[in-house]
């Protein structure tokens, strides 16, 4: 992954920090801490980490998000792949 392509994505969050935190708050009053989740097309994978889950795991089409994600967040699982190809036998809560 070029230098570039990780400072946009890490630059566009910084510029919007405000918006994302409200997100992470919204969705931690419907999804509890130790929980399995599923999070489809996610960027860089901030949201998913702060939910804190039991398993995590994340789809994403953006080969680039997913190869900076893995190095913040080796604990979750990040394939790239498109949505509507995606088959597991886990089940997510």
């Amino acid at each position: 992954m070029n230098g570039s392509s990780r400072n946009n994505l890490q630059k566009w969050r910084d510029l919007n920090i405000y918006y994302y935190q409200d997100i992470e708050k919204f969705y931690k009053t419907f999804i509890q801490k130790e929980t399995k989740v599923l999070e489809v097309g996610s960027n860089l994978g901030y949201l998913l980490n702060s939910l804190q889950p039991s398993y995590g795991s994340r789809i994403e089409q953006n080969l680039h998000a997913v190869k900076q994600a893995q190095t913040l967040y080796p604990q979750l699982d990040f394939i790239v792949l498109d949505a509507e190809s995606f088959c597991s036998s886990e089940i997510f809560d």
